[in-house]
């Protein structure tokens, strides 16, 4: 019979971890009351009840699932799936699974189930009582050892359980040692633990170069579940000042749940862009809690689609946060570019109609002007010299029109004759197009430098093209004839 009993659970307990159940099912993660998370890349507002595989411990009933293998004392715990009591029943009777708590003075085991209870082990009639802060302590650091084994920490080569201390004499719960000789210390914690003490914790582990991995308990101090207007207690967890000040240091708590083998990951809503009808978003956007967060909302996910990466734990849950996060900043940025794009063709659109409208009334002003000027009425100025100069006319070069005169807000023949004035009247003088733009704007304070540039350009080539002027390049000429 204890042959027959034996194999059987031997079978049991050569199956893989994510073999045993609930995490055989492979369920989508599930947030603890208010929002599915639905698979990765998507953020949907679907409402769903509270999860009920990581917050039944809140009952404070203490169901042992984990036994010690008599003949493997050193190996791994053996996890009871649900409703495998009948399966094991034979071994625990003959003692070959037992309490695993250090020094349980009666660690005899029964096995109970039915058809409405969770199946679990339980001390024989008259045993101990391990308090429940205690054994899921024991039996979350186990787990989390286990997980480290099989995967959860990559290129992991040691792990120790409760068993070795580190340089300056600290006692992870979970120490493991990795291929390239980092070492990551893993801490889980149920019992109460003041800010303060923390602090030391984790500072002692930085001074010494170590990562560390900070894994609250699902029951008792570390978890809090706060009350909303509906009177489900389930809906958000408390923060305490313990988590804010892992979150004023960049640490990131995570909860476990070592009876249903989950992980929860912790978060909050925050406003993002309002742009429903077009990107059919939600105003509410997934992201991490800050270390002013006073609740958070959590998902749980099973342990073996957790994994601790580049000094990190990547949760499914984390993930999706990571994505709502750059979804969110990707749309602001959209619509900020978008802002600024039609801002700046209004722009653009509002300073083509003033220069139009400056033109104009520049135009209407100076109307009679011009006229007196071609009727030989004005006795002084750049104008007046030209038409000495040519024997009472203006030469062609002045009155020439080109298509960016536009883009001075003086007449053609004004800037023109006081360039020629100015600048062109001495054989062999050298000048440039930028020292001209400057007098430029000195007659037309509104215009804009690159449009006075390239209408003295054009100008330049008018007289380049009747030979008072040669280019030497970079926007330099030569006067090479008397203007």
């Amino acid at each position: 019979m204890m042959g027959s009993a034996l194999s059987t659970f031997r079978a049991l307990v050569a199956r893989p971890l994510a073999m045993s159940p609930p995490l055989v099912r492979r369920r989508a993660p599930t947030q603890l009351g208010v929002l599915a998370v639905s698979p990765l890349g998507e953020d949907r507002g679907v409402t769903s009840p509270p999860h009920p595989r990581f917050v039944a411990a809140d009952d404070r009933e203490t169901r042992q699932l984990y036994a010690l293998q008599i003949e493997d004392p050193d190996g791994e715990l053996f996890f009871l799936a649900d409703g495998e009591a009948d399966v094991v029943r034979a071994a625990v009777r003959a003692g070959d699974l037992v309490c695993p708590y250090p020094g349980c003075p009666q660690p005899l085991y029964v096995v109970r189930g039915g058809l409405r209870r969770r199946h679990h082990f339980a001390h024989r009639p008259g045993g101990a009582k391990h308090s429940p802060e205690s054994w899921h302590h024991f039996s979350a650091k186990h787990l989390l050892g286990e997980w480290a084994r099989r995967g959860g920490v990559p290129g992991a080569v040691r792990i120790a359980v409760d068993d070795e201390t580190v340089g300056n004499g600290q006692l992870p719960d979970v120490l493991v040692e990795l291929d390239d000789g980092g070492l990551v210390a893993i801490e889980v914690q149920y019992a109460a633990l003041s800010a303060e003490e923390w602090l030391r914790r984790h500072n002692g582990y930085q001074s010494q170069e170590i990562v560390d991995l900070w894994i609250l308990g699902h029951t008792g101090a570390q978890l809090r579940m706060r009350h909303d207007s509906s009177g489900d207690d389930r809906l958000t967890a408390r923060v305490s000042n313990l988590h804010q000040t892992m979150l004023a240091t960049g640490v990131m708590p995570y909860w476990i749940d070592p009876d249903n083998r989950t992980i929860a990951t912790s978060w909050i809503n925050v406003d993002g862009p309002d742009a429903a009808s077009r990107f059919g978003k939600s105003k509410q956007w997934r992201s991490v809690p800050s270390m002013t967060t006073r609740s958070v909302q959590l998902t749980a996910d099973a342990l073996p689609d957790c994994v601790f990466n580049d000094g990190a734990l990547r949760t499914p849950a984390s993930q999706q946060v990571k994505i709502s996060m750059q979804n969110r900043e990707r749309l602001a940025a959209a619509i900020a570019r978008e802002r600024d794009h039609a801002l700046t063709v209004g722009r653009v659109n509002s300073d083509e109609a003033m220069r139009a409208r400056a033109s104009k009334d520049r135009r209407a002003k100076d109307t009679s002007a011009w006229v007196a000027t071609d009727a030989g009425l004005l006795t002084s100025g750049p104008v007046f010299e030209l038409k000495q100069r040519h024997d009472g006319s203006l030469p062609k070069f002045v009155t020439e029109r080109h298509q960016f005169d536009d883009a001075v807000y003086r007449q053609p023949q004004d800037w023109h004759a006081d360039l020629a004035v100015r600048f062109l009247s001495e054989l062999g003088a050298i000048v440039r197009v930028d020292v001209m733009v400057r007098r430029l704007h000195e007659l037309s304070p509104a215009s804009g430098a690159a449009g006075l540039a390239n209408a003295i350009r054009a100008f330049m080539d008018i007289l380049e093209g009747e030979s008072f002027i040669r280019s030497l390049g970079a926007d330099a000429y030569e006067v090479v004839r008397e203007i």
